[in-house]
C-alpha cells in the first residue's frame, strides 16, 4: 500500500511551531489509514476509527471509537476522517503537554485527501 503525503497541518504548542507530517494510504474505497485507520460504509450501522498513539515518554497505545456513518462518511468525504484524526492528535497533545495546542489545516490538504 503506497503512502502519500498531504500538506502538513501547522501545529503550535504554547505558541511554538512543532514539526509534523501527514501521510495517508488507501486500502480501498472503504478504508483510509493515517496513524488512525478509518473503516466504514454508508449502509453499515457504524463506522470505526482505530487510533495509534506513539509518544517518546510512554508505551504505544491503541484504541477504537465507533461513529455514526452519516457523521464520518469514510467513502465519500475523507476530509472528515482527516479532521477527526487531527482533532484526536490535538486532544492527545493537550493532555500530554498540558499546554495550549493550535492546529491549522491547509484547505488544499482537505481537497487533496478527498480526491487522491
Amino acid at each position: 500500500m503506497e503512502r502519500l503525503a498531504l500538506p502538513s497541518a501547522e501545529i503550535r504548542i504554547a505558541g511554538q511551531v512543532v514539526a509534523s507530517e501527514t501521510l495517508f494510504a488507501y486500502a480501498g474505497a472503504f478504508q483510509l489509514t493515517l496513524h488512525s485507520s478509518y473503516l466504514g460504509h454508508e449502509s453499515a450501522e457504524q463506522s470505526s476509527a482505530s487510533h495509534l498513539l506513539i509518544t517518546p515518554a510512554g508505551r504505544p497505545r491503541v484504541w477504537a471509537v465507533e461513529h455514526d456513518p452519516a457523521n464520518l462518511p469514510v467513502m465519500y468525504s475523507r476530509r472528515h476522517c482527516l479532521l477527526d484524526h487531527l482533532a484526536i492528535l490535538a486532544d492527545e497533545l493537550r493532555q500530554h503537554t498540558d499546554r495550549e495546542v493550535v492546529l491549522d489545516v491547509a484547505p488544499y490538504a482537505l481537497e487533496q485527501i478527498d480526491h487522491a
